[in-house]
């Protein structure tokens, strides 16, 4: 169940109302997109450069402050 939603501008003038059937059927429209599974390989080179930069980082900062043991 949704509210309706009121759109006010800067000065407080109403411009629009949002129905609750219209924030509904947007909510299940993004709802049932996102649930959807993405089918993304794991080949992807920007994923690859990102993660192993993180790592070195991550390497850095453990061999910096001497945290081998943690």
């Amino acid at each position: 169940m949704f509210n309706p939603v009121r759109v006010f501008n800067q000065k407080g003038k109403l411009l629009k109302t949002i129905t609750s059937e219209a924030l509904s059927s947007r909510h299940w429209r993004i709802f049932e997109t996102e649930m959807k599974p993405s089918f993304v390989g794991s080949n992807d080179s920007t994923n690859t450069k990102k993660t192993s930069k993180l790592k070195d980082q991550i390497g850095t900062y453990i061999n910096r402050y001497r945290l081998e043991g943690y």
